[in-house]
């Protein structure tokens, strides 16, 4: 993630964009993702900046060139700060299938359904009452 001054029109960020990613080229690295999160203002400022573009940028390179582009992107003029993170590999598992009720769950849904029928047969029985006559 990379921020980048106002200055800029965000027609004019392709550029600065470009300029990222030949770095990121010229050391070893290939870009796989790039994203603009939006102009956001920062909580103070920074090198005169106080509203920057947030761009975000995946990229897969070797780890002993990453020393020599944070420097690159350190000594870079358009680009205020920057924050180079090593992402780790998600492997998602698959969710493992349903299992057929257990004795112990038929039998929680069989007292639920005993107290459903009980408060069932006691609406009943009041509906009785309430509809009699009473002398």
């Amino acid at each position: 993630m990379y921020l980048v001054p106002t200055k800029y029109a965000e027609d004019e960020l392709g550029g600065v964009i470009g300029q990222v990613r030949d770095l990121v080229i010229k050391h070893g690295g290939k870009v796989t993702f790039e994203d603009s999160l939006g102009k956001k203002r920062l909580a103070y400022p920074i090198k005169g900046a106080t509203t920057c573009y947030y761009l975000l940028s995946h990229f897969d390179a070797e780890a002993g060139t990453v020393r020599a582009l944070d420097q690159d992107l350190r000594l870079h003029n358009d680009v205020v700060r920057h924050l180079l993170v090593k992402r780790s590999e998600v492997t998602r598992k698959a969710a493992p299938a349903p299992t057929a009720p257990t004795a112990a769950a038929t039998e929680e849904s069989k007292q639920e359904d005993r107290q459903q029928a009980k408060l069932a047969d006691l609406d009943r029985k009041l509906d009785e009452l309430l509809t009699k006559d009473i002398i």
